[in-house]
């Protein structure tokens, strides 16, 4: 093997393989100050997933160079497990799996049937008296690994299929792989690290942290548009911090957040944009829900949950600021009225006169220093 094909894809048996010759260990890497080069470079493997800028030519041109691409790549992996945060998990794997494809479309077709037999488990063949090389494999397989490809192009109505196989040109399969190859990584994720390897990485663990952080936040500006967080109730926040961290909201808790969050202001695409941070986020699925919930599917939009259903459901806080609002919509516009009334600002008039009553009663408690937080 050449160092530009081990260094493309060191996810390969034979590139793991060519470093177990060179006898190099990871242990030796994790511990040695002639390695720094490898750590910094898994780290930056890492934190290239977290950006939106296009994907590094990691292509080695000497073996001293290959080495650290390859040796790089289980250094990525543990920065990435020591986190276990699912939304890097999901960013890595897709910006390696991109890098792969970037090299694949210029492989010959040779290759690309052995990479995808050999390691992504793609039992392909290519189809004989063509100019061009024809990939073909079974519909199931095709399936399997282009059903999260969200363009229609990649429907298997749209396909050219025969008894069953499915025909691809070259730049389509090495696409196929590519989906193959995310999975693929996505699933090995994360990995069992020992205490020894935190405490050595644990400079690099602290970048990998805080960009995940600024990402998380770049994300959420993107999505909240007009929509203030300052006058959000604590049980909208609460449950918009369990979606952001990863935690398994129950449906009611993403019912009435979707809701709430389509009366305030944000539409479908807010929306979903706002919950793609969520560690079990699936675009098709999402997109369903909340197209449902916002009336363009199912012809009714719904409103959102007042206070008392929201403790039926288990979902309120039961926070004092909050006890007399009567819903979670109610609450944020009366705490926008009253910021836009204090600003001197003209601020939209309360739907009904009960709400004008307690808006009101609210401000005179407020001047007393007992009324809500804002």
């Amino acid at each position: 093997m050449d160092p530009q094909t081990i260094s493309r894809y060191p996810f390969r048996g034979e590139s793991q393989e060519w470093i177990r010759e060179q006898g190099v260990s990871l242990g030796v890497v994790l511990t040695s100050a002639a390695y720094v080069r490898v750590v910094e470079a898994g780290k930056d493997r890492v934190m290239e997933a977290m950006t939106e800028e296009g994907v590094l030519d990691k292509t080695a041109l000497d073996e001293v160079e290959a080495l650290i691409a390859v040796l790089s790549y289980p250094i990525a992996r543990m920065l990435v497990s020591s986190v276990g945060d699912l939304l890097l998990i999901r960013r890595h794997a897709l910006r390696e799996a991109k890098a792969a494809y970037e090299h694949m479309v210029r492989e010959d077709a040779s290759f690309l049937l052995e990479l995808a037999r050999e390691e992504l488990n793609v039992p392909a063949a290519i189809e004989e008296g063509g100019e061009e090389a024809v990939f073909r494999l079974h519909f199931t397989d095709y399936l399997k690994n282009a059903s999260s490809i969200r363009a229609k192009k990649w429907k298997l109505h749209n396909q050219d299929l025969r008894e069953g196989f499915v025909r691809l040109e070259k730049r389509q399969f090495a696409r196929l792989l590519q989906e193959a190859l995310r999975r693929r990584i996505e699933s090995e994720l994360p990995l069992e690290v020992s205490e020894e390897i935190l405490e050595r990485l644990s400079d690099e663990i602290d970048q990998v942290v805080g960009g995940v952080e600024k990402l998380r936040e770049s994300l959420q500006k993107e999505s909240y548009g007009e929509f203030s967080l300052d006058y959000i109730p604590p049980c909208m926040m609460d449950l918009l911090k369990k979606m952001q961290e990863g935690v398994n909201v129950p449906h009611v808790g993403r019912f009435a957040l979707t809701a709430f969050l389509s009366h305030v202001g944000l539409d479908v695409d807010d929306i979903i944009g706002l919950f793609r941070v969520s560690s079990d986020f699936k675009e098709s699925i999402a997109s369903y829900q909340v197209r449902h919930i916002l009336g363009d599917i199912s012809g009714t939009r719904y409103s959102p949950p007042s206070c008392s259903t929201m403790q039926t459901y288990g979902i309120c806080l039961r926070e004092k600021r909050c006890e007399h609002a009567g819903s979670p919509r109610r609450y944020y516009f009366q705490q926008l009225r009253r910021a836009e009334r204090q600003s001197g600002r003209s601020a939209p008039p309360p739907e009904t006169e009960k709400e004008a009553d307690a808006e009101a009663e609210a401000d005179a408690e407020s001047d007393e220093g007992g009324g809500p937080d804002t």
